[in-house]
């Protein structure tokens, strides 16, 4: 519940008012000042404050002028006066001008339209108090001599009472207790001591579990120490802080038996407990006095958050007097000025600029020196004063944002720490609003910072707030994340846009391996949840280093600079000493870099043992390309050792143009990330290695910077292999990869599970590239042969394409082989299928499929025609579209061209001659594409050519000619035939072009056909056949492993039928749509499925089963708000696999747990 607040008008009128009145709000506890009139501050002799400093003081120590002996009974009628709702009608004694005077004071609840209570509390001013003792009675005065004895009685008897949760004697009643019991202790020649003791995290505790569940600790608390020191030792002093007397020896003893007690609590009712002990060897300081020097004893380390014994020493009073310094003299500094800002840069790494400023507090003070903010800040949350300075900084950042404008410099954001107090202390959002607005500066250059462990202790109230700032366009980040509480519940429930991990896992980065695993988990999180990362304290290269590449965004600490001020901040610009700010149009792609982590690559799981260590990734590089140009970006250490091992001469280098690689190992890498870096395509090739290693490489495109054109590409290195002992030996992936051009279609696939990956031949590239993956190929590939096999040939394919069938041929021929015929273009195609199987891990294969037509009809065609003509039988030998006819003689390697195109006759190319497979190298080099030289040269040699006429019957290649300025698809074959008792090797040139990028075209729509299938096209989820395919392949699993960890959830959409009803299905079908888009925000990690009408599924694996019962949580919650604002409501329920039961079994369990949500959401409603 936020602070109420009347309008200007209304709150002007109430506090003109001579009537002395003052107007509270009880909030988590807390009496909160709204309204005090001019006749309160009358009365009370507050005339001469400032009225803000009033406020402050009812805010903050509202009985400081109270008499002690009225403090109690006054608290606990104002504390039933706010929480059982009874009158409030107490006579109590206040000091003003060094006279207690009697005041009674009346109060009543209102309640404003809105549903806030508020308390109205009248007071009256019955005159003077004077003790009996002294004070004469007559008549004139008998009215007060009531009121006077009324309070003295009050005060005997509340000095006799004991608290009412504990037993135990209240504070006062204990100072009377430890004063003699002290003495008795000295009598007996002992030194006693005073225990003072506070847990810390109490009011959170008590958010968790209730104030019931608070009280019971407190009771079992009380009763703990009771035992060890006496019911009259102890004593509550007030909510969850407790007083003990008793001697020195058993003080420190007994303290650590509680302290170890405490931390054997379990896990979710511990509470860090902090004892402070005073020894009282000196006389002559009042109990009262013990108490308190226990108590700052206590407080000494107030932001440590561990179970801890703290024993007094003279210092800390020192401290205490600075603490009573600040507060006295805060105003006065900062109307003085002498509290300077300063600046520290926080480092984008993607681009090594300052992309933002922390702003830092420095008390240069005239009597007292420099004065730490480890002292002032934490002494102003204390005194809830924080927010002066607070506001204070905000005042002088907006006034250096605009010199540095005026400077000619960028201006990036600033970020301001701001305390839990300030939330309570004013109205911090409106009052930064205000300023910022009134300054002229967009708000999303304040950056509002607030620690973890401000939130805890009231997450909704803080919540609110936060979400106040982000609506009005503000950036809210979480500091020192790390350092207490760090539970990432608080980031799912809190929208902050970037996490600051503390700076104690930096320092530890080098020497600790659980730091660095925590570090990057902690960024992996914030990524995941779409939060940028900054680490604090950063001091060394090394932990830059290792922090960019576990990809924290930003980065801070001394290792870049020291916080400076304004001053000093334009004089390194003036000499040149700047790092330099970043250009806020480029701030967006560079935060793409940054969040790229090098220590973590989404693919699937490798069985390389090597991989298994958690650093011990792939190789990984981030470039920038421009035209032909490539710049590093950064890489992690694997990569460096990468580099230096294989391609030692380019170790150490940032900037390579590609031209000076060319005919050098590494030329077809930088050319795939040149392309991809133009075409955005993502690309797994092979290459090798100067030394012969055969390497494979993912890259895919990153980002673009959007002023300077720049494009950058993230280069993995997924495996390095040792080559032949033959350097330019061709690698059995180089030539598969050429080899894949003429397939029409190419797979990977498991047969024990069916699932399977399709795979694109690019023949420009001589590349593959992965197309889609599928969970069942015989039965997607059943379903497809129905429509695109020739019906002829059908049944025959169905009967012979088995998996059975399959698996033998493997086993007895190392391939299966299956020719038949596909409807192309209308027309029935011969193809032919081969599978080999795959070495390595798994029941793998891999199953290509090329068109064959041509090959099939021309052994049809020689068949119909061996007795025609010699001519005929040339041509017959060769289909397509043909450019040229050669015969060769396979002896003397003379040639003749018989036949030729007039497109062909363009590249002029010599018609006749003696060396033909010479000449043809020399042509080729002017006329092939110049992709296609390496492999075409490699192959059409004459020996490759005959080994394969006499293998196969016909040598053929595939390549492209450039003709007319433009490069085309031909397939060059070469048959041998015998002719006037001679051999002649006939060779023909055909263009193919347009039936290759039919192929290409038919290829991409049945991909866009196949995965269409499977999605749903309402909500763009899967289908109920997807989710009956992964059920099959998790019953395949769970034979194989019976206690397979997942989970099925199933989800019904609420009042679908009365929306169709009502509002017409189209409004229905949005309603889907809202619901659809619930679920999957909520498990972004696991697939969904519609399973028809208003039914959906999830099968959750992995980090959203491990996660499930906040995931279901989630739902509820979102259910709860939806129904409050009349939204899409979805029922769910939700089972875990458990041995023995199969998908079915699973799916029934959360079907019919799904329909008792059901019941109960109606039910609520």
């Amino acid at each position: 519940m936020g602070k109420f607040r009347y309008s200007e008008e209304e709150f002007a009128f109430l506090e003109k008012s001579d009537v002395p009145y003052a107007i509270y709000q009880f909030i988590n506890k807390r009496v909160i000042t709204v309204v005090l009139s001019q006749g309160f501050i009358d009365l009370f002799g507050y005339s001469d404050m400032d009225r803000r400093d009033v406020y402050d003081l009812m805010d903050n120590n509202m009985y400081r002028d109270t008499h002690p002996d009225d403090m109690a009974a006054l608290g606990n009628a104002a504390y039933r006066f706010a929480t059982e709702g009874e009158n409030y009608d107490v006579i109590y004694r206040s000091m003003r001008d060094g006279q207690y005077r009697i005041i009674h004071a009346y109060g009543r609840h209102i309640f404003k339209e809105n549903g806030v209570r508020l308390a109205f509390v009248w007071y009256t001013d019955q005159g003077e108090y004077v003790d009996n003792a002294v004070r004469i009675r007559n008549k004139e005065d008998r009215v007060q001599d009531i009121l006077a004895d009324q309070l003295k009685e009050r005060s005997c008897t509340n000095r006799m009472e004991h608290d009412y949760l504990t037993g135990l004697p209240t504070m006062t009643y204990f100072f009377d207790l430890a004063e003699a019991g002290c003495r008795e202790i000295r009598e007996k020649g002992k030194v006693p001591a005073i225990l003072y003791m506070d847990f810390v995290g109490m009011k959170a505790f008590n958010q968790k579990f209730g104030m019931e569940g608070g009280d019971r600790f407190l009771k079992i608390f009380s009763d703990r120490i009771i035992e060890l020191f006496s019911h009259e030792n102890c004593s509550r002093f007030s909510a969850d802080h407790f007083c003990v007397f008793t001697d020195a020896e058993n003080a420190k003893e007994k303290a650590e038996i509680l302290i170890a007690e405490n931390e054997e609590k379990e896990k979710g009712r511990y509470m860090p407990l902090r004892i402070g002990i005073f020894t009282y060897e000196d006389e002559s300081i009042s109990i009262s006095g013990a108490c308190d020097r226990a108590k700052i004893a206590c407080d000494s380390r107030r932001h440590n958050y561990k179970s801890m014994i703290y024993p007094f020493d003279r210092g800390m009073l020192t401290e205490i007097e600075k603490k009573q310094y600040i507060i006295e003299n805060l105003d006065r500094v900062i109307r003085e000025h002498q509290i300077e800002v300063y600046y520290q840069p926080i480092i984008r790494t993607a681009n090594g600029k300052v992309c933002c400023e922390e702003t830092l507090s420095r008390w240069n003070d005239p009597e007292k020196g420099c004065l730490s903010p480890e002292i002032f800040i934490p002494t102003l949350e204390e005194t809830n004063s924080s927010y002066k300075l607070d506001l204070y900084v905000l005042e002088n950042v907006l006034q250096k944002l605009k010199v540095q404008a005026d400077n000619g410099l960028f201006i990036v954001p600033q970020s301001i720490n701001l305390s839990r107090s300030d939330f309570y202390s004013c109205d911090i959002v409106e009052e930064i609003r205000r300023r910022v607005d009134e300054a002229g500066i967009e708000r999303n250059k304040i950056v509002i910072e607030i620690t973890e462990s401000a939130l805890v202790d009231d997450v909704e109230y803080m919540t609110r707030e936060i979400k106040r700032f982000k609506n009005l366009g503000f950036t809210v980040w979480m500091d020192d994340y790390g350092s207490g509480y760090s539970s990432p519940a608080l980031l799912q429930e809190i929208p902050f846009d970037l996490i600051k991990i503390d700076m104690l896992f930096v320092r530890q980065l080098e020497e600790e391996e659980r730091s660095r695993i925590i570090v990057t988990e902690i960024a992996r999180m914030a990524m995941a949840l779409g939060m940028d990362t900054i680490a604090e304290g950063v001091e060394t290269k090394a932990q830059a280093d290792f922090l960019k590449d576990i990809g924290c965004t930003m980065l801070q600490g001394y290792y870049f600079c020291r916080p400076v001020s304004l001053e000093q901040l334009l004089e390194r610009y003036r000499t040149n000493q700047q790092i330099g700010f970043e250009n806020p149009a480029e701030a967006g792609y560079y935060a793409q870099l940054g969040r790229i982590n090098l220590y973590n690559l989404s693919m699937e799981d490798s069985e390389d043992e090597s991989l298994k260590n958690y650093f011990d990734t792939w190789p990984m590089i981030i470039v920038e390309c421009k035209d032909d140009h490539l710049s590093v970006v950064r890489c992690n250490e694997t990569f460096k050792g990468f580099i230096r091992k294989n391609f030692p001469t380019s170790y150490g280098k940032t900037d390579f143009e590609v031209h000076d690689y060319l005919n050098r190992a590494g030329t077809y890498s930088l050319n795939a990330v040149i392309r991809c870096a133009k075409d955005g395509v993502r690309a797994i090739i092979d290459d090798r290695t100067p030394d012969g290693k055969t390497i494979q490489l993912l890259i895919r495109r990153a980002a673009i910077n959007p002023v300077t054109g720049v494009t950058a590409v993230i280069v993995v290195v997924l495996s390095a292999t040792e080559g032949t002992e033959e350097k330019n030996a061709l690698t059995y992936n180089y030539i598969a990869r050429a080899l894949s051009e003429d397939y029409i279609f190419l797979y990977f696939i498991n047969l024990d599970t069916g699932e399977f990956t399709e795979y694109s031949p690019n023949g420009a590239n001589r590349d593959v590239s992965i197309e889609r993956r599928g969970k069942d190929f015989f039965k997607e590939s059943y379903e497809v042969a129905k429509n695109m096999i020739y019906k002829e040939d059908l049944e025959t394919f169905l009967q012979e394409f088995t998996r059975e069938k399959i698996e033998h041929g493997l086993r007895e021929n190392g391939s299966f082989t299956l020719t038949y015929r596909n409807m192309m273009d209308g027309k029935p195609v011969y193809v032919n299928m081969k599978i080999v199987k795959t070495r390595g891990y798994g029941n793998n294969v891999i199953l290509g499929i090329n068109n064959v037509d041509a090959q099939m009809r021309q052994q049809q065609a020689l068949e119909r025609i061996r007795e025609e003509k010699m001519s005929f039988a040339r041509i017959a030998a060769l289909s397509g579209e043909i450019m040229a006819i050669y015969s060769v003689d396979p002896k003397t390697d003379s040639y003749l061209q018989f036949d030729s195109s007039e497109e062909y006759d363009t590249v002029g190319i010599v018609t006749q001659g003696e060396d033909f497979y010479g000449q043809t190298r020399i042509n080729g080099q002017n006329v092939i594409f110049p992709d296609d030289q390496e492999v075409f040269f490699e192959r059409f040699t004459k020996e490759n050519i005959l080994r394969d006429i006499r293998a196969n019957g016909m040598f053929t290649i595939s390549y492209r000619l450039m003709i007319q300025g433009r490069p085309l698809h031909m397939l060059l074959k070469a048959i041998l035939l015998h002719e006037n008792g001679e051999d002649k090797i006939i060779i023909g040139v055909i263009n193919v072009d347009d039936e290759v990028r039919r192929k290409e075209e038919y290829a991409m729509k049945l991909s866009a056909m196949k995965a269409e299938a499977n999605k749903d096209e309402l909500t763009g989820v899967k289908r109920k056949i997807a989710y009956q395919n992964l059920e099959a392949q998790l019953n395949r699993q769970i034979e194989e492993e019976n206690d397979l960890k997942f989970a099925v959830v199933v989800f019904d959409i609420n009042e679908l039928k009365r929306i169709n009803d009502t509002l017409g299905h189209q409004a229905g079908d949005r309603y889907i749509m809202d619901g659809c888009e619930m679920i999957c925000r909520t498990f972004k990690r696991s697939p969904v499925f519609r399973m028809g009408g208003d039914e959906f599924a999830v099968v959750a694996q992995g980090e959203d089963y491990d996660n499930i019962d906040i995931l279901m949580g989630m739902i509820a919650k979102l259910n709860h708000e939806h129904h409050l604002e009349n939204q899409v409501v979805v029922a769910a329920g939700m089972a875990r696999h458990q041995p023995g039961e199969n998908v079915a079994d699973v799916f029934r369990k959360a079907d019919r747990r799904m329909y008792e949500n059901k019941r109960a959401l109606k039910s609520e409603m």
